[in-house]
């Protein structure tokens, strides 16, 4: 099968993957200041340097003033390498 050959070809290149959950919102009664169920993933090959992309979005969200509305926040420093 071409999708499993792809697939495997594709985690094959992958040295480490980091996964990213976050969930906001209840299950509970609807409530209309919370009307929504959010669940994000972020998928991240750690052999891909982020942190420009991440500086980026941090500025954005700083003039946005966005800032304040983190509860999670990466840690902003290299990764140990191995070797």
């Amino acid at each position: 099968n071409d999708d499993e050959k792809a697939k495997a070809e594709f985690v094959g290149k992958l040295k480490e993957l980091s996964v990213f959950v976050d969930e906001s919102g209840d299950f509970g009664e609807f409530e209309s200041h919370a009307p929504y169920y959010i669940i994000s993933l972020v998928l991240h090959d750690q052999k891909i340097d982020i942190h420009e992309s991440l500086s980026i979005l941090e500025n954005e969200m700083a003039l946005l003033n966005w800032l304040k509305l983190q509860h999670n926040s990466y840690v902003k420093r290299p990764r140990p390498t191995a070797g």
